[in-house]
């Protein structure tokens, strides 16, 4: 006794959906694998942030990785005025203070910087710089909000899989458009 339906064989209609099965089954494990590869990369993007904190005669910048996963460091640049400072190390951030705050310049407790090659783990957090103003010669707040808008900090970094790199601008990230 032989199957036959609309003149095909069974053997040859179950050829058929065995391999209409697989195609599927190769299409879904396919867009898996990759909705599984975009998630990973997204799981694990750095994402900086910065933090201004003046209290008494005490002025701190923070720098903060709020994303999920390490920021490796690219770059790190200070500009005032739009006008990148040259120097190693914390020089840019001495050299900057000096430009904004021409007369009356507040002492640096404390200065850091990023080199290239170094991370930014995910929740850690750094002090840029850390000013002490004299007390008898407070700048005011509008001089101080002057002296924040003319400088931005430029911070290039990847994650982990350094499969794109993104930029933090200081400036751009904070405006109020």
């Amino acid at each position: 006794m032989t199957c036959e339906l609309s003149g095909y064989s069974c053997e040859g209609i179950g050829a058929i959906a065995s391999a209409i099965i697989a195609i599927c089954a190769f299409f879904t494990a396919t867009w898996q694998a990759y909705a599984t590869y975009k998630h990973n990369r997204l799981s694990v993007r750095p994402l900086l942030n910065t933090w201004q904190d003046f209290s008494k005669n005490r002025y701190k910048i923070q720098l903060s990785n709020i994303g999920i996963g390490p920021a490796l460091i690219d770059s790190y640049c200070v500009f005032v005025d739009d006008k990148k400072i040259e120097g190693v190390n914390t020089e840019p951030i001495a050299k900057a203070v000096s430009i904004l705050f021409p007369q009356n310049t507040p002492q640096i407790l404390y200065s850091a910087y990023l080199a290239k090659g170094s991370a930014l783990a995910t929740n850690q957090s750094i002090d840029v710089v850390v000013l002490e103003f004299d007390p008898s010669k407070l700048p005011t707040p509008s001089v101080l909000e002057h002296a924040i808008n003319r400088a931005k900090l430029v911070i290039k970094y990847t994650s982990i899989y350094q499969n794109e790199t993104f930029t933090y601008d200081s400036y751009k990230n904070h405006r109020d458009d």
